[in-house]
């Protein structure tokens, strides 16, 4: 019982941090760009963001593409650094895969391999529902990252553990920044 509530309550975590938004001017704040690049940007389609009456807010996953220094994840004994744009990759399609009822899933080859593609530099995120596949998307990732990704499909552990680090990277890292 105690189990389970840990469990629910962590999901419960993971889902409003998928939802975490922030201003334009925190966008700015968070990234070093000005107020009304942000605001011109939104008006382009360069940055998602949504109408919320006379606000708007952006995604935490859209903020991550527009850092400038890489971000630091620890799993276990592993650490990596994942670039903006590898980790901006991840995480919306993760919150896209949400959005459509879906789980992400990082497809594992032969013995638990994590890399595919013409240099197996790639993982393939696979969006998948009761009903089967929805989606996929390859990803570039450093050898390092690979690593972690491989050991945690051959430890059998939950891979997703990786995409969840990713997003508690993501919102502290956002948090401190913005002193919260």
């Amino acid at each position: 019982m105690f189990i389970a509530k840990i469990t629910q309550y962590l999901r419960q975590y993971l889902h409003s941090i998928r939802e975490e938004t922030v201003s334009p001017s925190e966008f700015a704040k968070i990234t070093g760009y000005s107020t009304s690049t942000v605001y011109r940007w939104i008006r382009e389609g360069k940055i998602k963001a949504v109408r919320k009456g006379p606000y708007w807010e952006i995604p935490i996953y859209e903020v991550v593409k527009y850092l400038k220094t890489p971000i630091k994840i620890r799993i276990n004994t592993f650490e990596t650094m994942i670039e903006p744009q590898t980790a901006y990759e991840i995480l919306s399609f993760d919150y896209e895969c949400e959005l459509i009822g879906g789980k992400t899933q990082v497809r594992t080859g032969m013995f638990g391999s994590i890399g595919f593609g013409k240099e197996r530099n790639e993982i393939q995120l696979v969006c998948w529902s009761s009903g089967g596949a929805l989606g996929s998307k390859y990803v570039k990732l450093d050898s390092k990252t690979l690593e972690i990704l491989t050991y945690l499909a051959k430890s059998s552990k939950y891979i997703g553990e990786f995409i969840n680090t990713l997003w508690i990277e993501v919102s502290n890292l956002i948090k401190k920044k913005l002193g919260k």
